[in-house]
């Protein structure tokens, strides 16, 4: 602590933009639904408390307290002459941001100090830090001290050190904390502005094209005990329900309508993150089933599945995965991910790829060698939307599930449609 290699090596603010980094992500990738949850300022404090930011300024936290006694250690000079000391130990208890004890403030007016603990002659203190104290250690050479006297000015000059140093850390917190505050509800009011923007464009472009369900039917599975379970905001959700044929065939119907229906916004989904592109097929699901007493939506970032009863998470159905897409040694994964939250009763799931600025051809074509070479694969199928389905054992319940392969393709703004392949694909709906 303290020290000119900490000063040259340790410098408060790459700590302080080293920590933000998780701030600025979660400000960058806040999915529609967070917003229409909470406001900026929450998002921004939810942030934050999800970072090492959230401990705050440090401050001492009670009195020192030195050691009863001093230690006898031994310093060596340059000629290998050894030399005997006194070593008290004095014990300052801390609290807060404590971690920002390890790092040097760009305005600390004072000489870094020497963290010399071998060498002969000895500094007059030098400094560890311990999470919740910092230790400062006087060496007094014997040959001085016969008798071993507390070295009261020194502690008294170290205790002054460590007071300066904690009010320059706070301060440059305190103004990063400002600015990174201010650069966030920015950066949020941005983002909100555009997914409203982009969900106004899209949703107006998929109500023109696809045409309104009844309700959602769902049938019985397994029992709760038995369920997969699914990771949610609010919890777990128990996928103990499954989805009858005639509505799996509506959704994944709309669901390629609703690609189809994209196809001139592409832009605006080519910059959007899998959790946020999949949040508005959820909403979109939400629009055109009769949902009086249900609720189709997002899950965690990638899994979508039917509340039998709204807000009744102990009886939900599973409809599948949306990702975007990997490449082929991704392919696997994916394929265990969706089985993990099939149940004994289910026939059927979707795994929904997101194909961004590549050939839209290819990639069918590597993903059907990656499910033939996953080892899970029995034989291959199509549905009436023109899908391959992948006919899977699982490889835990020993029951056979369907597995709809969908495709969306989107380009970034200047892809062009050679570079990216514009063509149709049978299974796959291109939006660019």
């Amino acid at each position: 602590m303290f020290t000119e290699l900490n000063r040259g090596e340790d410098p408060l603010d790459q700590w302080l933009n080293d920590c933000a980094r998780i701030v600025r992500e979660a400000v960058a990738t806040y999915p529609r639904n967070a917003f229409e949850r909470k406001g900026d300022k929450e998002l921004y404090d939810l942030a934050v408390s999800n970072s090492r930011l959230a401990a705050g300024v440090v401050a001492r936290a009670a009195d020192p307290q030195a050691n009863p006694e001093p230690a006898t250690v031994t310093r060596t000079d340059g000629d290998g002459t050894r030399h005997e000391y006194w070593r008290w130990i004095v014990k300052f208890p801390v609290q807060g941001g404590t971690e920002m004890l390890g790092y040097w403030p760009q305005d600390l007016e004072r000489e870094p100090l020497s963290g010399d603990q071998h060498g002969h002659p000895a500094p007059d203190v030098f400094w560890e830090a311990h999470g919740d104290y910092v230790l400062a250690k006087f060496d007094v050479a014997v040959v001085d001290d016969r008798d071993g006297t507390f070295p009261v000015d020194r502690l008294a000059a170290a205790s002054g050190y460590l007071d300066d140093a904690i009010d320059a850390l706070n301060q440059q917190y305190a103004g990063f904390m400002e600015a990174l505050r201010q650069q966030s509800l920015a950066e949020l009011a941005k983002r909100r502005a555009d997914l409203e923007r982009w969900g106004e464009q899209i949703n107006e472009a998929i109500s023109l094209e696809i045409a309104r369900h009844g309700p959602v039917e769902i049938g019985d599975g397994v029992a709760k005990a038995a369920a997969p379970k699914a990771p949610a905001g609010r919890g777990e959700v128990a996928l103990s329900k499954i989805i009858e044929t005639r509505t799996f065939r509506d959704l994944v119907g709309t669901t390629l309508r609703w690609a189809a229906a994209a196809t001139r916004y592409g832009a605006a989904f080519s910059q959007l993150e899998e959790e946020a592109i999949t949040g508005l097929l959820v909403a979109t699901l939400n629009a055109v089933f009769d949902t009086a007493h249900r609720e189709v939506f997002q899950n965690g970032k990638t899994d979508i599945f039917v509340e039998s009863f709204r807000d009744d998470r102990e009886n939900a159905a599973y409809f599948g995965e949306a990702k975007k897409w990997g490449g082929p040694a991704a392919v696997k994964g994916d394929i265990e991910q969706t089985l993990g939250y099939c149940s004994a009763a289910t026939s059927e799931a979707m795994l929904l790829y997101y194909v961004l600025n590549q050939k839209l051809g290819d990639v069918v074509e590597a993903a059907r060698v990656a499910v033939e070479e996953s080892g899970l694969l029995d034989h291959w199928e199509s549905d009436e939307f023109g899908n391959d389905v992948a006919v899977i054992t699982h490889p835990e319940l020993g029951t056979q599930v369907k597995l709809h392969m969908v495709y969306v393709h989107m380009r970034k703004p200047g892809a062009s449609a050679s570079a990216t392949g514009a063509e149709g694909t049978s299974g796959g709906a291109d939006a660019g």
